[in-house]
């Protein structure tokens, strides 16, 4: 079967980013589908805590790797899944690292638990990594779905925003908050509204005050770019 995976004619190189819950079919479906080969990178996506029957999918899909060729990386990214946003912050991160190769994205969500595969899902559109494929394949296994998402492409975010989400702790007046970030008031009012706009940050009056919150997605972009290089 090992050999059989083997992609004869590829030239794109791939890094796969496997939900794995209890049985190793899904990710052996996506291996199979799109083919395996040197240069190749596979990320198995796993509760952060210990669960035999992951640990044996995990064991069984590792050995299969091993024989197609020793040299193709398996790595397995532990996601606290019962946090949203430290789950979907720690996918984000191991993501963009892997697209920092140049590599082709594939996101399979067909197996694991569903707060996992949201946590995912949620990743892969917030990476904005050009060409990244999420498939998901049909509970009968007889067929599978895919998309190419760029969700977020072109939403880039600024230094001077980057330096405002980086200050935010709770929810900070607009005033106090350009002062934690050495911005002026005038720059942190243009970057706050920026990041209103992309669904980053909440600004909402109160009183004469204007205060400002990081929403769930900016922090788990926020935790994603401090994990990246982890």
């Amino acid at each position: 079967m090992a050999e059989a995976l083997i992609a004869q004619w590829a030239i794109e190189l791939k890094a796969f980013f496997i939900t794995l819950g209890w049985t190793e079919t899904p990710g052996l479906a996506s291996i199979t589908k799109h083919g395996l080969q040197e240069g190749d990178e596979v990320h198995f996506l796993v509760p952060s805590w210990e669960d035999r029957g992951v640990a044996d999918a995990l064991s069984s899909l590792k050995a299969l790797i091993e024989r197609i060729s020793p040299k193709i990386p398996v790595e397995e990214v532990r996601v606290p899944v019962d946090s949203f946003e430290e789950g979907a912050a720690r996918i984000l991160a191991a993501l963009l690292k892997a697209s920092a190769g140049g590599k082709k994205l594939i996101v399979n969500l067909s197996g694991g638990m569903r707060a996992l595969i949201v946590e995912a899902l949620t990743a892969a559109m917030l990476s904005g990594v050009e060409g990244l494929v999420v498939e998901v394949g049909a509970e009968d296994r007889r067929f599978s779905v895919e998309a190419t998402l760029n969700a977020w492409r072109g939403m880039a975010i600024e230094g001077a925003q980057w330096r405002l989400m980086k200050a935010l702790e709770g929810k900070l007046a607009l005033s106090e908050l350009a002062g934690r970030a050495g911005l002026p008031l005038s720059t942190a009012y243009r970057s706050t509204m920026a990041l209103a706009k992309m669904g980053l940050v909440k600004a909402e009056k109160e009183g004469r005050k204007r205060l400002v919150s990081l929403t769930p997605i900016g922090r788990v972009l926020l935790m994603a770019r401090g994990l990246k290089g982890a």
